[in-house]
């Protein structure tokens, strides 16, 4: 009986390690947008940036996200105020020989690390479709309505994991359903397109403003 249990408890600290890493994988590792992701753009004889990029301040959260500490695949600056972000970076690499994309979709999840905004949409309710009906005038569910639309795409990556990282709240803000599927995802698959064909490296900042 004593093995059972110790067994038991093995186990279950086996699962609460596994999950605390895959949640822990999942939130941003960093805050320093710069040092994490854009001062690798400044350097070199392909330099694509002359100074740094601004985020700072007590409205603004800086956020690096990646599979592996220090090194980030994209990075958000995060406007607790308005709660979306005001700009990403990532960079979309060519499809390796013999590499095929991947094919996963995640749902979405809040921020929930060591640098996680104070204040953040709600994962479900903020986007719930039929809320949005009061305020929207000619409310369509089909076509007219606010979803989450992503700065950084998940289709900028060709990895189901680096792909997850991309749904994160913090990486999204809303855009009318019809743009989001049609016209902004043309665009999106136009930039990997281009970074297949060429053979090269696309750098992409994506910011939000006002009407």
């Amino acid at each position: 009986m004593q093995a059972i249990y110790v067994c038991l408890l093995a186990s279950l600290v086996s699962s609460y390690l596994l999950f605390s890493v895959n949640a822990q994988g999942e939130n941003a590792f960093d805050n320093n947008i710069n040092r994490c992701l854009f001062d690798g753009w400044s350097r070199g004889r392909s330099a694509v940036l002359n100074a740094k990029m601004e985020c700072r301040g007590r409205s603004y959260a800086g956020l690096c996200y990646g599979l592996r500490r220090g090194t980030a695949l994209y990075a958000v600056c995060y406007n607790q105020n308005t709660l979306i972000p005001e700009f990403s970076g990532h960079v979309v690499a060519p499809l390796g020989r013999n590499q095929a994309a991947a094919t996963g979709r995640h749902g979405f999840r809040n921020e929930g690390g060591r640098y996680a905004p104070k204040t953040q949409t709600d994962e479900k309710e903020d986007y719930e479709k039929y809320s949005q009906k009061p305020i929207i005038p000619k409310f369509d569910d089909k076509r007219r309505f606010f979803n989450r639309g992503h700065l950084t795409p998940n289709e900028a990556f060709d990895d189901d994991n680096e792909r997850e990282l991309t749904f994160v709240n913090t990486n999204v803000a809303p855009q009318w359903v019809a743009f989001n599927s049609e016209n902004w995802g043309k665009v999106e698959s136009a930039v990997k397109r281009y970074a297949n064909q060429n053979n090269r490296k696309v750098y992409v900042v994506t910011g939000t403003g006002k009407n």
